[in-house]
C-alpha cells in the first residue's frame, strides 16, 4: 500500500478488503480485514518486499523467520549455565515444542524475529557491548509489545548508552516509516493511530471477550464473565498489579544482593519475558519469547534449586503452552453447542494459566535463589566473625 502510495493507517474495512481481495485473490467471504497496528518503524523493515510478488516475499520471509528462530534457540542454548550436551537437549525439544515456535513460520508472524533481537540484546549486554544491544533492541521494537518491559528493565539497570542508542535507531526508522506512508503531520497519524487500536482490539479476533488466541491475562476473567464489564476491569487490574509487584519486588531485592546494580541476570529477564506475555494483549506466537524463562529453568534444574513439586508444576505449564495441546484447547474453546459455556472458557483458558504458572514458578524460585543468598551471606559473616 506504500508503494502505491495508500497510507496504511487510514483504514476503511471495505477498502482494504477489495485491495487484497484484488492484490491476493483472497476468498472475500473467509478473509477477515483488521487495521494496520504496526508502528510505522516497521515500513523501511519491511518496504522491500513490496518490490516482490507475493510467491516470492513470502518465500523470503519464511527465510528470515527461520534464522531468526535458529538464532533464538541458538541464542537461549548460549544462556544454559553449565553447558552440557544433556542440557542442550532438553532445551531445543521444549523450545520447539512450544507453540508459538513453530506456528511462527506457519503464520508469518513477526514474534519470532522479534524476541530473537531482544534474546541477542540481552546476550550482548550481558558482554558488555551496549552500542550493539542497543541497536538490536531497536529493531525489536517493530512488535513492542515483546520488547518495551526489557526497555524499561535496562534504563532501571543504568544502561543509558543501551536504552539510548534503542531508543535513537527506534525513532530514526519510526521519522522515516511516517514519511513513506505520508504521515507528515504527527497529531494526524497519533489520532488515526488510535483510532485504528481502537477498532483492533474491539474486533472479534482480538476483543478480550471473543479471541480466542490471546493469552494475556486480562482475557481470563472477561471470558469467565463476559457480561459483567467493571469486575472483569477490577480483577484483571488486581491481577496484574499483583504480578508487576512481586516481579519488581523480587528484582530489586536481586539487585541488592549483587555487587554491581548494572549486571543483566537471567532470573531477571525471565521473569521480564513471562510479565512481557501476562500484563498486556499478547498472542500465542508471542511464547518464543519464553526462551529466556526455559533457559532459566534449566539451569535451576541443573544446579539443584528447583523442587520436586515446583518441577512438576513448571511440567505442567510447560505442556500447556505446547503445541501438541493447543489444538485440543482450541477445538474446545470454538465449540459451541454440545460443551457448557463455563468448561469451555475454562479450558480454552488453559495456555493462559500455563503462562501464569511459568511466572509463579520463576518468582518461587528466584525467591528459593534469594534465600540461598542470604544464607551465603550470613555464613561468611559468622565465618569472618570467628577469623577475628
Amino acid at each position: 500500500m506504500t508503494l502505491k502510495g495508500l497510507n496504511p493507517y487510514i483504514f476503511d474495512s471495505d477498502f482494504y478488503l477489495d485491495y487484497f481481495v484484488k492484490q491476493f485473490q483472497v476468498n472475500p467471504d473467509t478473509f477477515h480485514t483488521a487495521p494496520f497496528v504496526y508502528p510505522p518503524n516497521i515500513i523501511p523493515l519491511i518496504f522491500p518486499l513490496s518490490y516482490l510478488s507475493a510467491e516470492c516475499a513470502s518465500r523470503l520471509f519464511f527465510v528470515v523467520n527461520l534464522i531468526s528462530s535458529i538464532f533464538l534457540i541458538l541464542g537461549g542454548v548460549l544462556l544454559l549455565e553449565p553447558k552440557t550436551g544433556k542440557s542442550t537437549v532438553v532445551y531445543i525439544i521444549l523450545m520447539l515444542l512450544i507453540f508459538g515456535t513453530t506456528s511462527n513460520l506457519r503464520m508469518g508472524q513477526f514474534s519470532s524475529i522479534t524476541a530473537s533481537l531482544v534474546l541477542w540484546s540481552i546476550i550482548y549486554a550481558r558482554r558488555s557491548s551496549d552500542i550493539f544491544a542497543g541497536i538490536l533492541l531497536g529493531f525489536s521494537t517493530i512488535k513492542p509489545t515483546l520488547s518495551i518491559l526489557f526497555i524499561i528493565y535496562f534504563l532501571a539497570k543504568r544502561r543509558f548508552l543501551l536504552v539510548g542508542s534503542c531508543l535513537l535507531l527506534s525513532s530514526i526508522l519510526g521519522i522515516i516509516g511516517l514519511f513513506m506512508s505520508k504521515n507528515i503531520n504527527i497529531l494526524d497519524f497519533l489520532s488515526l493511530y488510535r483510532s485504528n487500536s481502537r477498532i483492533f482490539f474491539e474486533d472479534y479476533w482480538n476483543s478480550p471477550y471473543t479471541a480466542q488466541l490471546r493469552i494475556d491475562s486480562t482475557v481470563i476473567f472477561a471470558r469467565l464473565f463476559p457480561n459483567h464489564s467493571t469486575l472483569v476491569s477490577i480483577f484483571s487490574f488486581f491481577l496484574i498489579g499483583v504480578c508487576v509487584s512481586l516481579v519488581v519486588f523480587l528484582i530489586y531485592q536481586m539487585q541488592k544482593h549483587n555487587k554491581s546494580s548494572s549486571d543483566i541476570h537471567l532470573a531477571d529477564v525471565s521473569l521480564i519475558a513471562c510479565l512481557s506475555l501476562v500484563i498486556a494483549y499478547s498472542q500465542s506466537y508471542n511464547t518464543v519469547i519464553l526462551a529466556l524463562t526455559i533457559a532459566f529453568l534449566i539451569n535451576c534444574l541443573q544446579q539443584k534449586e528447583l523442587e520436586s513439586y515446583l518441577l512438576l508444576f513448571t511440567m505442567l505449564s510447560l505442556t500447556g503452552i505446547s503445541c501438541l495441546s493447543y489444538q485440543y484447547y482450541w477445538h474446545i474453546y470454538i465449540s459451541r453447542e454440545e460443551i457448557p459455556y463455563f468448561l469451555r472458557v475454562s479450558v480454552g483458558s488453559v495456555p493462559n494459566y500455563a503462562v501464569l504458572g511459568l511466572m509463579f514458578s520463576s518468582l518461587f524460585l528466584v525467591h528459593l535463589i534469594l534465600q540461598k543468598k542470604r544464607k551465603m551471606q550470613v555464613c561468611g559473616a559468622a565465618s569472618s566473625a570467628l577469623d577475628v
